[in-house]
């Protein structure tokens, strides 16, 4: 009796487990990701203030390393730091903003609801359905709020940018681009060079 109520018990249909994982869903503390979600946690915050200081090129790539650590996105997470030449002294800056891709609306919410690119089966370069926003743009509406000057400034990246971000870092005043990994056939190098920005692959 007791092993015929236990497996009664255990039954569940789909719609009553989907009902339990949204409830435990709800329990995750994401709100503050709902309605800011131009904020991120306070961890990472805290993490990059005491960051913010002077490092080499090779230092500066290793920020945007830790800054894509953070990311949710499946496919690749990109992480993407700002800096200005420090004083004039050569291959040093100064840390100006970070950002990594974002998975929207919330960070859990392709694992919690399904990814639309799963769900609409599209192939990899396909950025109508896709639930992540990029790193670059992330760091261009963060400087845009924190008022943060874009002449005059690197821009480092772990992945050559796509050609959407590429088109629209060339209408920016950032001066220079210095990236890790190549994407998308150099497309970006040659958009950005052709808009008249700096360039460097560094590994």
């Amino acid at each position: 009796m007791a092993t015929k109520k236990a497996a009664k018990k255990k039954a569940k249909s789909p719609e009553e487990l989907e009902a339990k994982v949204e409830a435990v869903a709800e329990t995750i503390p994401v709100a503050e990701a709902t309605e800011k979600p131009e904020e991120t946690t306070e961890e990472l915050k805290e993490l990059f203030e005491v960051k913010n200081g002077r490092y080499t090129e090779s230092e500066m790539l290793e920020l945007a390393d830790e800054a894509a650590a953070h990311s949710f996105d499946y496919c690749f997470q990109t992480g993407v730091v700002l800096g200005k030449k420090s004083g004039g002294k050569k291959g040093v800056y100064d840390l100006k903003a970070w950002a990594f891709n974002k998975v929207v609306p919330y960070q859990t919410y392709a694992m919690l609801h399904g990814a639309s690119r799963e769900t609409n089966f599209s192939p990899p370069n396909d950025l109508n359905h896709y639930d992540t926003v990029h790193a670059e743009v992330e760091l261009l509406i963060k400087a845009q709020r924190e008022h943060v000057v874009l002449k005059n400034t690197t821009l480092f990246i772990n992945l050559l940018p796509c050609p959407s971000c590429s088109r629209m870092l060339s209408e920016t005043d950032i001066e220079e681009l210095v990236y890790r990994a190549d994407h998308s056939d150099g497309y970006a190098l040659k958009m950005l060079e052709a808009a008249g920005k700096k360039v460097r692959r560094l590994v």
